[in-house]
């Protein structure tokens, strides 16, 4: 990785009172994990579809991150109440639709609790599990729209990016700058992106299973967009008093801190009640018998 472009993501770390390494890890984590996803399918590629289906680390990932999204996401836009409707409605709605898409990436826990699929549901659902997205509605699978979700959460991820940041921002004002997407944010949306140019120009299988590594990048980048949206939030609300003519920097934000570590436990938690239990999906290898 160029040593300037590093350093800017640093830069663009501090000024948001972030460490620089979540700079690194939003950025490098898409790539590595690409790069290590490439390695295993050419080694051992059956190890290369275990790791990206369903109850496996890459779906506990996206459920993580969309967790702490939403946790987060509902916590700031507390925070603004009264301030600012606009971001206040924005943060609402992205916690919802966060919470809603981790509920869904579990099937609303039915695996880590063992409960049964209403009859109703099951008649409809592709996989009989309680969720929406393997729902068929007129013929269609309710997925597709769900997978239209992640690539226009992507493409507005580059956009908010590419129009807010320095040296050139298209977009300025307060609210502008403080829902601004920070550019090593942009990794991550890329790669869902690419990844959508890729299933388009070959849907074969290696490609189209690739997109569960790609929605954990693009909701790590979100969960890394909406820690900088919670820390701005906090240095705008601490940055009034002045000393020797300066303000005074907030302190460090905890609120992402504590959110990580309730996502981390509950995440460790449902795993692990998931692996107790043993209910294998319906679309894994070992229901379809092979």
């Amino acid at each position: 990785m160029p040593h300037r472009l590093r350093a800017f993501w640093h830069a663009e770390a501090r000024r948001d009172n972030l460490p620089t390494w979540v700079a690194d890890v939003v950025a490098l984590t898409p790539i590595v994990g690409t790069v290590v996803l490439g390695l295993i399918y050419l080694v051992h590629r059956p190890a290369y579809y275990f790791v990206l289906r369903e109850d496996m680390p890459v779906e506990w990932m996206q459920f993580a991150c969309l967790l702490f999204v939403a946790g987060l996401a509902a916590i700031t836009a507390a925070r603004v109440r009264g301030r600012s409707w606009l971001l206040t409605g924005l943060l609402l709605v992205l916690a919802l639709g966060a919470f809603g898409l981790a509920g869904e990436e579990i099937s609303w826990g039915q695996r880590a609790f063992a409960w049964g699929t209403p009859a109703e549901l099951a008649a409809m659902n592709m996989q009989a599990e309680t969720n929406i997205h393997n729902v068929q509605v007129a013929g269609l699978p309710v997925q597709q729209a769900f997978k239209l979700v992640s690539f226009l959460l992507a493409v507005a991820g580059l956009a908010l990016a590419w129009f807010t940041r320095a040296p050139r921002p298209r977009l300025r004002g307060r609210f502008w700058e403080t829902v601004s997407a920070p550019t090593y944010t942009m990794v991550g949306s890329a790669t869902m992106v690419v990844y959508w140019a890729a299933v388009v120009v070959a849907p074969v299988s290696p490609v189209v299973r690739y997109q569960e590594w790609a929605e954990a990048c693009l909701y790590l980048s979100l969960g890394a967009l909406v820690l900088a949206i919670s820390t701005r939030v906090n240095v705008m609300a601490g940055s009034g008093p002045i000393s020797g003519g300066r303000p005074v920097r907030a302190a460090p934000d905890r609120a992402g801190i504590i959110m990580l570590v309730v996502v981390l436990t509950v995440t460790v938690v449902l795993a692990a009640l998931s692996a107790y239990h043993g209910i294998v999906p319906l679309n894994n290898p070992e229901a379809l018998g092979g």
